[in-house]
């Protein structure tokens, strides 16, 4: 059993879909946008040095991090 999320993708929908793990950790379901609300994406190669900001979620440092961060890019 994976506890990494996935990314699945058709015409119309963009879906995170959360392992068991992480749907208890983060307190919700898969996420799922429509495809045309997503203007980028990128793969990065350490993703805990991502997570900042003032929803800093809950974890241990350079270990693991558990929660929802709110993360708008500016316009």
């Amino acid at each position: 059993m994976s506890c990494v999320a996935s990314v699945l993708m058709d015409d119309q929908t963009v879906t995170v879909a959360l392992s068991v793990t992480e749907k208890i950790e983060a307190l919700h379901g898969d996420l799922a946008v429509p495809r045309t609300a997503v203007v980028c994406a990128r793969a990065v190669p350490d993703g805990l040095t991502e997570v900042h900001g003032p929803d800093m979620p809950a974890g241990w440092p350079g270990v693991s991090t558990a929660g929802t961060v709110w993360d708008f890019a500016p316009d």
